[in-house]
């Protein structure tokens, strides 16, 4: 869903973009569960928004989305790169470096076996070596993306295909 949106954005599609992107936010009334209170695609989807708000030249919807997403306690994974991304843009640098920071050093210690980052531990299943390895490279390199080092980024980005 968010990269056909994201793909709009490009082409300057911005209202189709939103359309589909406040969509996405709608929780099934026929789910047999509540929405949860922790969302993290939904940090996600607001930072798209805001990006969309951003491109239309809207500052305030655009900070009051951007604001939205870094309201969700996000603790892990990528969403905590979008969050920084969030912070940036609303002139807070140093918080979003400190997510860079976080992102480099959880990655950092997936590496050293001090964190199981079994995304599937729950279902009675482990992840291998090779797929926990590929995701600590991953958020280093993401990590490293939002601190602007190309060249650590690229290392452990390539670093997660090998």
């Amino acid at each position: 869903m968010s990269i056909k949106r994201t793909e709009q954005t490009k082409v300057k599609k911005y209202q189709d973009a939103l359309q589909d992107f406040n969509k996405a936010l709608e929780y099934p009334e026929n789910f047999q569960v509540g929405k949860p209170n922790r969302d993290e695609g939904e940090l996600k989807i607001n930072y798209f928004i805001a990006s969309a708000f951003e491109l239309m030249k809207d500052k305030s919807k655009a900070d009051e989305y951007f604001k939205k997403s870094i309201s969700f306690n996000a603790v892990s994974g990528d969403v905590l790169y979008y969050q920084g991304l969030a912070y940036e843009k609303i002139n807070e640098k140093s918080k979003a470096d400190s997510i860079y920071d976080t992102l480099i050093e959880y990655g950092n210690n997936i590496l050293k076996n001090n964190i199981r980052a079994d995304v599937f531990a729950k279902f009675g299943e482990r992840e291998s070596r090779n797929a926990r390895n590929a995701n600590a490279h991953y958020l280093i390199g993401l990590g490293y993306l939002g601190k602007q080092k190309r060249k650590k980024q690229n290392h452990n980005l390539m670093k997660q295909f090998n």
